[in-house]
């Protein structure tokens, strides 16, 4: 049985890299295709790169992956889903509105991975 739940917990730590790695990869895409070729409005109608649609399908299997595991270790993994919403929202508002604040980003990131560390103790 720990070895089932350490195996998930490794698929949460992964999604949690890809999160944020293709988070930062859309963020410079976004800002450097603005840059160069459009305008703001073209290129939201255009984001449909390779970061975004693998933030989006990161996000989704990380919330999928908490959810397995939620009967486990219900109040840590509330949070995790808490931030996990912060997250899609900040990622929301990045392509809306081109914002993107990366002291919110780090916080996120770093509450996510102590949430995992705590989890792994468990």
């Amino acid at each position: 049985m720990n070895l089932a739940i350490n195996n998930k917990f490794e698929r949460i730590y992964d999604l949690y890299e890809q999160i944020f790695d293709y988070f930062l990869l859309t963020y410079y895409d976004l800002n450097s295709e603005i840059e160069n070729k459009y305008s703001v409005n073209e290129f939201k109608n255009k984001l449909e790169t390779f970061a975004d649609k693998h933030f989006l399908s990161a996000i989704n299997d990380f919330n999928n992956e908490i959810q397995k595991l939620k009967n486990n270790f219900p109040s840590e993994l509330v949070k995790l889903e808490r931030i996990s919403i912060e997250v899609q929202e900040n990622f929301n508002q990045l392509v809306k509105y081109n914002l993107s604040n990366n002291e919110i980003i780090s916080s996120l990131k770093s509450k996510i991975k102590d949430i995992l560390i705590r989890i792994n103790k468990i």
